[in-house]
Formats: structure tokens, sequence, C-alpha cells
């Protein structure tokens, strides 16, 4: 516990979102209803990491939506837009009680059926490999674009000659490369670092704690209990490669969506929270399959730095823009990010609702850890008094939690309860203070505030929220020990900050 970090396992990919979905047009709270039945709608995901914002935000039309829907889904991991290429194409190509559970499993399950992966090979790599085949003699760095037609829909996708010849090999397993294999390969990375799991876990409550081992274990996302006899194969979207997992060890199905909203589909089985999420998904898919035949939809996928997304999109100005967290200054920064976007986003008369939707995950953290006020005995006092109003916790165990007591805390550090407060002190601070100094200087190279970089860009932040609430996911005096309970097992840490810009 006092050695060195915590080394990281695995791959910096990220096939699923750590952040919970989100609906970007919010219809009821923003044009209303009636108001965007006609309306036609251009949405841009512009770092879009997997589909799980595009799903909910396409279920929250109008069942009669009678208008045109663009949708531009752009991520710079080539694998991300090679896998959400393949779950577009399946929601368009079959029927959507047969699409939706091809694409839970292509999205989340590391083995699947037979009779999934021969669906896939004999209803979408058809498309692909008529695409090679035209572009056979093209430079392999050279930009192709093709736009598949189904049923009145499109999928427009936009990638270099070697990433289509790339997203074909996505279609089969490896040669070679067995079930047993590929679990080997994947517990390699899910299982070895027991101290991280055990400590990941204890914070769980036990039926989701069962649930979560049961899944690090087989990678298969089912209820718990379920037979898992027909998911011999390999998912060769995750085992491109045969030598290695694509993603980090903690990568969990469950952190890229809300547990509230899930939950609510628990079976009988009241403890089956993955068995909950499974129902939830489904059926979430399926609405989903269902919406995208019911209206007119484009959509458009591209593999590029987001930076450089006016080059691809001169013509096509949006009511909402989503840019995940690229805005973190560890990324592109605010200050290009407005730069980037405020010419995309429509203008009043266009759209009085149009929405530039930014979030900030390490604003506060960076803030905090270049201030002494966070060490301050005052404030770790308060924060201690946070988290005692949730845990039954001796004492002696918060205060060496909180640094306090010197040499003679050290015999509690072995305590499971310290990890309980060490990562519940995570979810506690003053977060609006460090987030106010980081809006004062949102671009410290030029010492410039995010209101007046906001300005500079035709810009102004929005007096109120209208799509997501400012920090969904903090620690509340209203809150419940039930409820913070919940929310300590999340991956979420409190700070998370979602900004909301319009046109001034």
């Amino acid at each position: 516990m006092s050695g060195p970090p915590l080394a990281s396992v695995g791959s910096l990919q990220y096939f699923w979102g750590n952040i919970p979905a989100l609906d970007l047009l919010k219809v009821k709270d923003n044009e209303g209803e009636e108001a965007i039945m006609q309306q036609d709608v251009a949405l841009l995901f512009a770092a879009s990491g997997d589909l799980r914002n595009v799903i909910k935000t396409i279920v929250g039309l109008p069942e009669s939506y009678a208008g045109n829907c663009i949708v531009v889904v752009n991520d710079l991991n080539t694998a991300s837009v090679a896998r959400n290429a393949m779950l577009l194409l399946t929601a368009l190509h079959f029927e959507p009680e047969v699409a939706a559970p091809i694409m839970l499993h292509l999205w989340y399950s590391a083995m699947l059926p037979q009779a999934i992966l021969q669906a896939l090979q004999d209803g979408i790599l058809p498309y692909i490999h008529d695409v090679c085949n035209k572009i056979k003699d093209k430079p392999t760095d050279s930009m192709q674009a093709k736009t598949f037609e189904v049923g009145g829909n499109s999928v427009r996708l936009i990638l270099k000659k070697w990433e289509w010849v790339g997203l074909a090999t996505m279609f089969k397993v490896p040669e070679g490369l067995s079930a047993p294999e590929a679990q080997s390969i994947r517990r390699s990375v899910t299982m070895t670092r027991v101290d991280h799991i055990d400590r990941h876990i204890y914070k769980m409550s036990p039926g989701r704690r069962a649930g979560a081992i049961d899944f690090r274990q087989h990678g298969v996302l089912l209820p718990f209990g379920a037979s898992r006899k027909d998911f011999a194969m390999p998912n060769p979207t995750f085992f491109n490669e045969q030598t290695s997992w694509p993603m980090k060890d903690d990568a969990d199905p469950l952190d890229g969506w809300s547990y509230d909203e899930y939950i609510k589909c628990v079976p009988a089985a009241k403890n089956n929270v993955y068995g909950a999420f499974f129902f939830y998904l489904r059926d979430m898919l399926l609405a989903f399959c269902k919406r995208v035949r019911s209206c007119k939809m484009a959509f458009q996928l591209l593999a590029v730095d987001a930076v450089t997304l006016p080059d691809y999109l001169k013509d096509v100005k949006f009511d909402r823009i989503e840019v995940s967290n690229i805005c973190d200054r560890g990324y592109v920064g605010p200050a290009v990010t407005l730069a980037t976007f405020s010419s995309m986003l429509k203008t009043k008369s266009e759209n009085p609702k149009a929405t530039l939707l930014m979030l900030f995950l390490n604003a506060v953290r960076e803030e905090e850890s270049e201030s002494r006020d966070s060490l301050d005995p005052t404030v770790m006092a308060h924060r201690g008094r946070q988290i005692k109003r949730y845990l039954n916790i001796k004492q002696p165990i918060i205060d060496a939690a909180m640094g306090k007591g010197g040499m003679s805390t050290m015999q509690y550090m072995t305590s499971p309860d310290f990890i309980l407060v060490t990562d519940s002190l995570n979810l506690c601070g003053d977060f609006d203070t460090f987030f106010k100094r980081f809006l004062k200087n949102a671009d410290p190279n030029k010492g410039t505030s995010m209101y007046n970089l906001a300005r500079q860009h035709g810009m102004k932040i929005k007096s109120k929220h209208t799509i997501i609430e400012p920090w969904p996911y903090r620690l509340t005096e209203k809150m419940t020990k039930e409820e913070f309970n919940v929310l300590l097992s999340e991956s979420t840490c409190g700070h998370e900050r979602y900004m909301e810009f319009e046109k001034a």
C-alpha cells in the first residue's frame, strides 16, 4: 500500500465507455417534442469512443419523428471506429430482433456463438470485401469513402485504405486461435492483479461482486448463471491480434451506463446486477434498431484527429456537438476545442437550443494538486465528516486514511476498511472552488479565462444546463447510504464536470 503506484495492466484501448451514456438531444428539455417532430437534426460526436451516447440519443427521439437525422461519429482510434461501423451496419442490415443480440455480444462479449459470427460474415463482410476489391490499387494511406445504403438509411465510412483492409480482418478469428487460448490471453490481463481486484470488488454489493468476478473470468455478457455453452468462438474484434487482450484489466461494461437506469430491469434474482444490465441493454438496442428503421438516418463515421473535423465537414452545421473530454488540458484543451467547434455549431437563428457539450475529467484534480488547500487540516476534517455519515468505520482507520496520527496508524493500513475510506475520500472535496480556479485560468499559456475564450469564438457558457447537470456523479448532502454505496462501486470519481456552451 505504501509502495510505488500500481502499474496499469493491459492495453490502453477504450472499446467501452467509462462514463455513463447520455442523451445529447434531451428533446423534452430543449426543442420540445412537437417542435422537433418535422425538424432536421445534425449531431456530432467528435471523440465518441463507443456508440453508447449515439444509441441513447437516437432512442430519445420521439417515436414518430419525421425529420432527417445526420449523425457524425468520429474517433482517432481506428479499431473503435471499425467496431462502431460493424454495429451500425448490423443495425441496418438485420431485422431488429436479430440485430439487437448480435450487437450486444459483438460489443461486450469476448466469446461469440458460431451463429453470430456466421451472420456477420454472411451479412456484413461482403460490403467490406466489395470496397477492398475496388480500392486494392489505391495508395495505402489514401482516404477512401463508401456510403452503404440500406432501406433508405445510410452509413458512410471514411477510412484509409489500410484501415479498410484491417476492418475486413475483424470478421474472422485469427487462424489457429482456439477458445481456450483466447480465454487464457484474456485472463492473463483481467485476473492477474489479485490485490487490485480484491480492492476493487470490496466496494461492491455482494451480488455485483459475484457478477464482476464472473465477467472477469469468462467475459460473456449474460445474466449470472446463464449457460455460456454456445459462446465458443473468440470475438475477432477483440482478438484481432493473437498475442494480447486490447483493454485494461478493469474495463467493465457497466461503467458506460447509468446504474439507476439499468437496475430497473433487474430480473427475479434481485441481486443479479449484470442480468439487469443485460436486459436493459438488449431493450435499448432493440429500440435503437427499430428507431433507425422508422426514421431517416444518415450516419457518417471517421477515424481522424478531432481538430481536423472542420476539413471533412465543411457544409454541415450541428444542433449538438459532444467532444467527450478532449477539452481537458492534457489533450486538445479548451482553447483549441472552442476554436475548432464553435464555427460548426448552428447559430441562434438556426436553432436557439444548439449546444456544444464539454466534459472535464481532470480539471479539478489538476487544480487541487497545485494547491495546498486540499491538505489543510480543516478541509481534511470536513471530508472526514462527510464520509462518516455513510461509513460505520472506526475513527482511527479514518484518521489513518487522512494521514493523521503518525506511525501509530500504520497498523490500520492493512484493514480492508482502510481501502473503503481512501476510496470514499476521493468522492469528497470542495470541487466548486477548484473548478472556479480552472475557469479563471483555462488557458494558462495566455492567462485567459474560460469566459474570455468563449467570447473570442462567438460563444458563451450556458447559464442553465439543459442536457446534463454540471456535476452528475458527485456526493450530495441528500444522498442516502444506499445511494452512497452504489456511487462508491461506480467508476466515476465525483469531480466529473460538464459544461454546456451556446452561440453568443
